[in-house]
């Protein structure tokens, strides 16, 4: 059984807060995304703005496969938080903010669905018989 959090009462974890949920909105995609991994600004109600990052999306032709549109509603289950701090050297200084990482898509709940299992990238493996 999971339990609501807020993003602000979680500590930087690398491993999860297992058993702990945070809920957000999506206010938009962070352009550029490549690979398998796409990026967007989220909010919870009491108004933390973080980063989202997906991590073994499907790729498509375009890139990455959008599984989350602007405004939706999203349950994140044993959220990964990490704290980014970037020192600028220039007279923004310092850009400091909140990241949440999500590396098994199928942790999320958008609007009150599951996300489909064809979004997640597949797993394959590559063997050669060479020497190096």
């Amino acid at each position: 059984m999971f339990e609501q959090w807020s993003l602000a009462d979680l500590s930087a974890s690398s491993n999860g807060h297992h058993g702990k949920i945070i809920f957000c909105k999506i206010l938009g995609p962070v352009m550029p995304w490549s690979g398998v991994r796409r990026s967007y600004i989220a909010s919870t109600s009491n108004g933390d703005i973080f980063t989202l990052t997906l991590y073994n999306l499907k790729p498509t032709k375009e890139g990455t496969a959008d599984v989350l549109k602007q405004w939706d509603e999203v349950a994140i289950a044993s959220p990964e938080v990490l704290d980014v701090r970037i020192e600028t050297g220039s007279s923004v200084g310092v850009i400091a903010f909140r990241s949440v990482r999500v590396e098994n898509p199928l942790q999320l709940s958008v609007n009150g669905r599951r996300l489909n299992p064809s979004v997640v990238a597949s797993i394959w493996m590559s063997t050669s018989n060479r020497a190096d």
